[in-house]
């Protein structure tokens, strides 16, 4: 019996947990491509040579801050940060560090501290208690104090014996209160000159006399600015105003540390002001905009270089952006991992074994000698990682390609030590940055090596899965019955039985080499399922008669041209849809021609008067929002406004009846009900915000009160009456306490103006169909029908104001339920609210594959290929290299959100079914009363 008629493959179930399945392993696959942990174990330690400039470190990291709003003049042209400026002018040297993405508090002190970039997968580790695994620069340090932030402090200390750690309570960092950002910080400061001076009472059995030796370091994390950042937004004067409270106690911090050691230059003081990460204008971090990846970088002190004032000719104009009025100081831009060996060569540490920074030796102000020597340890120790990883990935894989530029790479460090006795240090300095700079290449091509193997592979699945899901429909629901049983037939003969015997041998052999190859090699086991869909897949359709599929397929009522047109119609919406994720503007022009199709020859006769007038309507409104920036100011009044139209157009539905439904008394209260909870949830957003604009705490009985409206509200649709209309407009009031709680301007206005068009869709599809109860096979039209499901799903995202980045979600959503920092709670808020408006849409999926009277399975995996189709898009977009942070974060951004995209269908699917279920359709009994 072939494969085909076997009842897994013939069985719906089977095959939507294949899919299922199949989607959370491929979503996976993007972290063993792409963020794969460059962490190199078991690399000897390098030693920085004797003679260091400097016997303690004070490290400043002010979490969140910009260098944009750091480095940029106030309106009455007098500096932002008083202190640091003058510093920047007459002490020290200064920059911008470039920080890698993603922007978030754990990966950005790794790679200040520890001196490399971790993978994405590190940055929840950073949402609990998760010390460190691996050196740093705390970790080769003499002694080191710790103040700050619980969420911190603690992942650096904890695991050092030497490292000694002092926190506020979690609970300080309330985002409502408009004085607990720089409580956070003056926290920090008010504990340090205790700590100089009788270090014992914070940590006891630490001796006044522990901190005055060498290799002692100072870590004062400042959370106040990132907090106001989310709390406010950057523009906002509660962040400007933290940033001069940071330069405030920045100056008191020095003034303690000189008036107990000496002025820093002859006392062996240095210090460095940096930032773990920026803030995107919509108070948010974690992808590749500028805002998040450009900090402020200011060191002075012992060791560290004057500044460098440049003659009038040598200055570049528009080298700083306009404000910063600092075009006349040398500027020395850092890629952030290299603060860490900076801080190395200062306190004449070891490098940690992990670092791979290049030492910025233009901040030094040491002998020559001596940049020399730290810079050939640099190189050394960044050599170092490479011998151990070629020597890792050497071991398991068979056939081994080494990196070609440092076969012979000790010849490099023989060449530098000839060019240092032969007294040309600078060609021995430019070596040097050279190993650097080759072992870094080396490094990433390990990184990468398996990823030829693959991507071949993901790309094999995408494709595959994709076919295959076209031919399943195609075969399930796209055949006549004379058609199926000609298939039937044919798979019946001999030439078939001996075709398929032919491919089991193929596919066998394959399948062993493969599993061969990956068990000699170590492979982990999630390769074996990389390898192993594909393979599935394209046995499956091998053996699935495809000529004979697309023979029957196009030799129905429609012709070859007619097909091949929807087929390209297809492709190019597809194509549409990817490149909406670059600009949301496609929406627009998308809906705005949607608008139209009352004018053509498709649309159905009998929508007609008030049908065609709500289209038009909602679809104009619906192009709209596209159009509107991204980041817009908080607007209670367009949320509760939003929230009101909405309301008032659900209680005309009721009072009016205007679908002729007859819907009954109970059924009618209910929705009032519901309605009232809404109008409760509007009133309480209203009650909130009042409180977070002056600053106050928000009583616990609000947040309680929040989290009880939602809940309420998700209660109302298991009650909703039988009819469609009345089930979707249930579930819309359903979700809207839980949105307008989340909401911060447009996003009511987009859920109600969706509503709409959803409801008109359904009337319109009902009208194409006629009264009959059987359903149908597929046909050319449901082409149509699959891409508008996935435009829905698509501007259910876009249309709130969401763009296609990791991080483009505003925290400020969530503080209606929690103020106090949880990142779990606040991120599961934040994704509920994004899936509020798709779960509208697959509402309307499953009434829409009803009326068209298709199985919602046909639609769904329709839609599924689709997608498939835009997985494969944004797989051969990614980018690694070669393009700014941002072109690079988004580009993984995109595949990543359209995985999810991918996943979040299995879900719409099976909610489709459950809302739509028994549900009365229209038309059903004859045409709908539309006045």
């Amino acid at each position: 019996m072939s494969i085909w008629q076997s009842k897994v493959v013939r069985s719906t179930t089977a095959v939507f947990v294949l899919g299922l399945v199949f989607q959370t392993v491929f979503f996976y696959s993007i972290f063993d491509v792409y963020f794969q942990s460059p962490l190199v174990t078991g690399v000897p330690s390098v030693q920085v040579p004797s003679g260091a400039p400097a016997k303690r470190l004070v490290l400043f990291v002010a979490d969140g801050l910009r260098a944009a709003s750091f480095f940029e003049r106030k309106p009455d042209g007098t500096p932002r940060a008083p202190y640091l400026r003058s510093v920047i002018e007459h002490r020290g040297s200064w920059g911008v560090s470039h920080t890698r993405v993603p922007t978030e508090s754990r990966p950005g002190h790794v790679a200040l501290l520890a001196g490399f970039y971790e993978d994405v997968s590190a940055v929840t580790k950073g949402w609990a208690a998760n010390p460190v695994e691996f050196d740093s620069v705390i970790n080769q340090s003499r002694v080191t104090v710790a103040l700050g932030s619980p969420d911190i402090v603690p992942m650096f200390v904890d695991e050092v014996p030497h490292a000694h750690g002092l926190t506020y309570d979690a609970a300080m960092e309330d985002f409502a209160l408009a004085s607990s950002s720089v409580s956070l910080d003056d926290w920090v400061f008010n504990r340090v000159g205790g700590i100089l001076d009788k270090p014992g009472s914070a940590f006891p059995g630490l001796e006044p006399e522990a901190l005055d030796g060498p290799g002692t370091l100072f870590f004062l994390h400042l959370l106040g600015i990132d907090t106001a950042g989310h709390a406010k937004k950057p523009a906002s004067d509660e962040y400007l105003a933290n940033i001069e409270a940071v330069d405030a106690g920045v100056e008191r911090i020095v003034a303690l540390f000189e008036a107990k050691y000496g002025r820093a230059e002859e006392a062996g003081t240095a210090f460095v002001f940096t930032a773990d990460h920026g803030m995107s204008n919509r108070g948010s971090h974690g992808d590749g905009d500028p805002h998040n990846t450009q900090t402020p970088l200011v060191t002075w002190g012992a060791g560290v270089r004057r500044p460098v004032k440049l003659p009038v000719e040598a200055r570049q104009p528009g080298r700083d952006p306009p404000g910063w009025g600092l075009d006349a100081y040398e500027r020395k831009d850092v890629e952030q991992a290299e603060v860490a060996s900076l801080m190395a060569s200062l306190l004449g540490l070891r490098y940690p074994t992990n670092a791979v920074g290049l030492l910025p030796i233009e901040y030094l102000n040491v002998a020559t000698s001596y940049k020399l020597d730290s810079l050939v340890a640099n190189a050394a120790a960044i050599y170092q990682q490479f011998k151990v990883k070629t020597a890792a990935v050497r071991a398991r894989v068979l056939l081994f390609k080494p990196y070609v530029p440092l076969i012979f790479g000790e010849s490099y460090f023989s060449k530098i030590s000839q060019y240092v006795s032969d007294g040309h240090a600078g060609q021995a300095i430019a070596m040097a940055r050279r190993v650097v700079q080759l072992s870094q290449d080396g490094l990433y091509y390990l990184l990468t090596y398996d990823w030829a193997f693959l991507m071949t592979f993901i790309i094999l699945g995408y494709v595959s899965f994709g076919a295959l899901m076209v031919v399943w429909v195609v075969r399930s629901y796209g055949l006549s019955s004379s058609d199926a049983a000609m298939l039937v037939a044919a798979s019946r003969s001999k030439e078939a039985a001996k075709y398929e015997r032919f491919v089991e041998c193929v596919t066998g052999v394959v399948v062993a080499a493969l599993t061969w190859l990956l068990w000699i090699e170590s492979a982990p086991w999630r390769y074996y399922l990389y390898v192993g869909f594909p393979l599935f897949f394209l046995h499956l359709l091998a053996k699935a008669q495809l000529g004979l599929v697309f023979e029957a397929a196009v030799g129905g009522e429609a012709s070859g041209m007619a097909r091949a047109a929807a087929v390209g119609c297809g492709v190019g919406f597809v194509e549409l849809m990817v490149a909406s994720y670059f600009y949301r503007e496609v929406y627009t022009l998308c809906f705005l021609v949607l608008a139209l199709w009352p004018t053509t020859r498709w649309w159905p006769a009998r929508a007609q008067g008030a049908v065609q007038g709500a289209w038009i309507a909602s679809c104009v409104s619906l192009s709209v929002f596209t159009l509107l920036p991204v980041e817009m100011e908080s607007s209670i009044a367009l949320v509760v406004g939003g929230l009101g139209l909405g309301l008032a157009g659900v209680l005309w539905l009721i009072e009016a009846d205007p679908a002729g439904t007859g819907v009954g008394q109970l059924p009618k209260q209910l929705l009032r009900l519901q309605m009232v909870v809404a109008a409760f949830a509007g009133a309480l957003v209203w009650q909130t915000e009042t409180l977070l604009a002056r600053g106050a705490r928000v009583p616990t009985s609000n947040l309680v009160l929040a989290w009880g409206l939602s809940l309420a509200g998700l209660v109302g649709p298991l009650f909703s009456p039988r009819h469609w209309l009345w089930r979707t407009v249930s579930l819309y009031l359903g979700l809207a306490p839980a949105l307008v709680l989340l909401s911060v301007h447009y996003e009511m206005l987009f859920f109600t103006a969706l509503l709409g068009s959803l409801v008109a869709w359904i009337v319109i599809e009902a009208a194409g169909e006629d009264g009959g109860g059987l359903q149908r096979a597929l046909s050319l039209r449901d082409v149509r029908t699959g891409g508008m499901v996935l435009l829905y799903i698509n501007v259910a995202f876009f249309g709130t104001g969401n763009v296609a980045s990791m991080s483009s979600f505003e925290i400020s959503s969530a503080f209606r339920f929690v103020t106090v920092f949880r990142p779990w709670v606040m991120g599961a808020l934040l994704v509920f609210k994004v899936l509020i408006p798709i779960a509208l849409v697959s509402c309307a999926l499953g009434f829409v594959g009803r009326v068209l009277k298709v199985p919602n399975m046909a639609l769904f995996f329709l839609v599924v290929a689709m997608s498939s189709v835009c997985s494969l898009n944004f797989f051969f977009l990614v980018k690694t290299q070669g393009a700014s942070w941002k072109e690079i974060g988004n580009s993984i951004s995109h595949f990543a959100i359209q995985n999810a995209f991918q996943l979040l269908l299995t879900v719409l699917y099976g909610l489709a079914n459950v809302v739509s279920f028994g549900a009365g359709l229209p038309f059903e009994s004859g045409p709908v009363k539309v006045e």
